[in-house]
């Protein structure tokens, strides 16, 4: 385990052929998490003017076949193209005033790459925050994220990508 650019744990998977892409595979998905930084999100996808900075500069690490999917109760919803993946959060933050994640660890695991985050919110109508734990699972093709998959618990997540905690 080593400390990343964000100061996050960066866990491996056992070294095996390949591991020069699978760096880069992580430095791809930690320039998207940097990108985001300490943003909150319901600004970040609900204004048009910020949405539309962010997926500029960060649009070029999708590759043309992307997707992102949120895995709630067993079931998954899927959105297609960088505008899928800021539908996608619309979806999520319709309940909240303000939701901000911050990086805990990022799993190397090849050509995907698990990512597990420490969120916070406050709902709409409240001051009361919420803390929530999540994990994104992102796949990887061709040096670009080809897939995001969303999950509401890190344990889910990790099982997904076979590092069960």
């Amino acid at each position: 385990m080593s400390l990343g650019r964000m100061g996050v744990r960066a866990a491996q998977a056992p070294v095996r052929p390949g591991r020069a892409v699978s760096q880069e595979n992580v430095e791809i998905v930690l320039a998207l998490q940097e990108a985001i930084g300490e943003t909150d999100f319901v600004q970040l996808f609900r204004d048009d003017h910020v949405w539309g900075r962010f997926s500029g500069t960060v649009a070029a690490l999708f590759h043309p076949d992307f997707e992102s999917a949120n895995v709630l109760l067993g079931v998954e919803t899927t959105y297609r193209g960088v505008d899928g993946l800021r539908a996608i959060w619309l979806d999520w933050l319709r309940p909240w005033a303000s939701y901000r994640s911050r990086v805990e660890k990022i799993i190397d695991c090849g050509d995907r790459v698990a990512v597990v985050h420490r969120a916070s919110g406050c709902p709409l109508g409240s001051t009361q925050k919420v803390m929530l734990n999540s994990a994104f699972v992102f796949t990887l093709r061709e040096g670009k994220i080809v897939r995001c998959e969303g999950y509401p618990d890190h344990a889910e997540a990790l099982k997904a990508v076979g590092q069960a905690e």
